[in-house]
């Protein structure tokens, strides 16, 4: 018994759901903090994961 692809497609809506509203608030804070470094730092780890988690969802798709 294997891992189902709704359970596979879930987990990648629940890494959308987690990590689409950091990359969007890390952008907000950008925004009005543009001067802090802390703010920029926030918004490139964001968009890395961003990146890995679309690259994890493109692999999962042609998996399976």
């Amino acid at each position: 018994m294997g891992v189902q692809w709704m359970d596979l497609n879930g987990y990648s809506k629940l890494l959308e759901v987690v990590i689409d509203p950091a990359f969007a608030v890390a952008k907000l804070l950008k925004l009005h903090f543009s001067s802090f470094y802390y703010c920029n730092l926030l918004l490139e780890e964001a968009a890395q994961i961003h990146i890995l988690v679309l690259f994890i969802q493109k692999i999962l798709a042609f998996t399976f």
